[in-house]
C-alpha cells in the first residue's frame, strides 16, 4: 500500500464532526487540524496524551489544542483512562492560560477586586464549558465542534461573554445586616462542627462525605473558601489567605453555599 492511501484511509478513520451548515453539509475541520489528526491516530493514545502536555508550539511533538479536544471527547467513555487523564489535564491547562488574561481597573476598583473579578470570569467560563463537556459525554453537544477547528477564538469569544454576564460583585453587592461570617440557615449548626469532630457518629460522616462531595464540585475559588468556612476561619482570616477582599469572600460563599444546598440534603445536618 502507499503512502497516499495508507494516508488516506487514516484520515478516513478520523471521525467527522456532525455541526451542519445552514446548506445541510457537514462542517470541516481546517486542512491543518485535520492533517495533524490523521498523522496522531497513527501512534498510541498514551504517546499523544504525552505529547499533549508539551506547551512549546516551537517542539515537532507539539499537539494543538483543536487535536486535544478532539481526542477528550473521544476519549470521554474511559477506554484509556491514564491517557485519557492526561489529555484532560492538559486540556483544562490550555483552558485555564487562555482564561486568564488581563483587564483594566474600573475607575474606583481596587486591585484585590479586579483580580477577583478575573477568577470569577475564568471560573464562569470554565464552568460553561465543562457543563458543554457533561453534556457532549451523555449524548453529543454540537458546540464543542467549534473548539475542535477554533479552539483559541472559542475561548476568547467565552471569556467576552463571561465578562458581560459575570457581575462586579465585590464593587456593588452590599454587605447584609447579618453577621457576615453567619452561614447560610440551612447549613445548620453541624456544617462547620462536624468537620473538627474527631469522633463523628455514622450519620454525622455520611453528612460530612456528601458535604464534602458537593464542595469538591464547586469552582476552585469558592472551594477554597468553603474549606476554609468548614475549618472554622472568618471571613477576614479567609481574606488574608487568599489575598482578596472580605466582599469577594462572603459572595464566593454565598454562592458555593446556594450549589451545595441543591446537592445535599441540608436539613439532615442540623
Amino acid at each position: 500500500m502507499t503512502k497516499e492511501a495508507l494516508a488516506s484511509q487514516l484520515q478516513f478513520a478520523v471521525p467527522p464532526l456532525r455541526m451542519r451548515k445552514p446548506d445541510g453539509t457537514l462542517y470541516g475541520r481546517p486542512k491543518e487540524i485535520e492533517a495533524s489528526l490523521v498523522e496522531l491516530y497513527r501512534i498510541s493514545r498514551d504517546e499523544v496524551a504525552e505529547r499533549s502536555l508539551i506547551r512549546s508550539k516551537a517542539d515537532p511533538g507539539y499537539v494543538p489544542s483543536e487535536c486535544v479536544m478532539h481526542f477528550v471527547r473521544q476519549d470521554r467513555c474511559a477506554k484509556w483512562p491514564d491517557a485519557f487523564g492526561k489529555l484532560f489535564q492538559s486540556l483544562r491547562q490550555r483552558l485555564l492560560r487562555a482564561l486568564w488574561a488581563p483587564m483594566e481597573r474600573t475607575p474606583g476598583e481596587s486591585e484585590e477586586e479586579k483580580v477577583g473579578f478575573q477568577k470569577d470570569v475564568r471560573d464562569f467560563a470554565m464552568d460553561h464549558f465543562l457543563s458543554m463537556l457533561c453534556s457532549d459525554k451523555s449524548g453529543y453537544d454540537e458546540r464543542l465542534d467549534h473548539f475542535e477547528c477554533r479552539f483559541n477564538q472559542c475561548i476568547r469569544a467565552d471569556r467576552v461573554d463571561a465578562q458581560r454576564k459575570v457581575m462586579r460583585r465585590p464593587r456593588t453587592q452590599a454587605m447584609p445586616d447579618e453577621p457576615p461570617d453567619a452561614l447560610a440557615p440551612e447549613f445548620g449548626g453541624k456544617f462547620a462542627a462536624i468537620f473538627q469532630d474527631n469522633s463523628p457518629s455514622s450519620e454525622e460522616i455520611a453528612y460530612r462525605n456528601e458535604i464534602v462531595a458537593a464542595i469538591n464540585s464547586l469552582p476552585d475559588n469558592e472551594r477554597e473558601v468553603i474549606r476554609l468556612v468548614a475549618l472554622g476561619y472568618s471571613n477576614v482570616e479567609i481574606a488574608r489567605h487568599v489575598n482578596c477582599a472580605e466582599k469577594t469572600v462572603y459572595n464566593r460563599r454565598k454562592r458555593g453555599e446556594a450549589k451545595i444546598a441543591e446537592f445535599v440534603d441540608l436539613e439532615g445536618g442540623k
